[in-house]
């Protein structure tokens, strides 16, 4: 049981710092953007940054059941 406990415990830690991790990079592309475009189309939300210096990033968060949602960016500031 301990075991069990301690794998759930390790799973929420990943998750939480995943999550952490997602928020930096989404308020550090907003803060360099003039405008965001969201949209969510089966399950995978699509965030562009269009950035004030130019260029586009394009970020995907795929959602699932049974793991963690995962952000994934073309790129950066």
């Amino acid at each position: 049981k301990a075991r069990i406990e301690e794998g759930l415990k390790a799973r929420d830690d990943f998750d939480q710092a995943m999550r952490a991790e997602a928020e930096v990079r989404r308020a550090r592309l907003k803060k360099a953007s003039k405008s965001v475009r969201t949209t969510n189309s089966h399950g995978v939300r699509v965030d562009q940054y269009i950035l004030k210096k130019g260029g586009i990033v394009s970020c995907t968060t795929a959602i699932s059941s049974n793991s963690p949602a995962i952000f994934n960016c073309d790129g950066d500031v």
